[in-house]
């Protein structure tokens, strides 16, 4: 089986993080497939580090 082909392991449709007013991430889109190995990568404050902090909370 592909990974293109492999069941979604998660699946994040339009995320948005926000600290009061401040957008920190907007309208994320993200799919990891079985199989499948991902990198994340980014400029310092790019929201990296968000985004694995938001996930580890779902």
């Amino acid at each position: 089986m592909t990974a293109s082909k492999a069941k979604a392991l998660m699946q994040i449709t339009e995320l948005d993080v926000s600290i009061g007013e401040r957008k920190l991430i907007s309208e994320l889109n993200l799919t990891i497939r079985g199989g499948e190995s991902w990198g994340l990568l980014g400029k310092n404050g790019a929201g990296k580090t968000t985004l694995l902090h938001t996930l580890a909370r779902l």
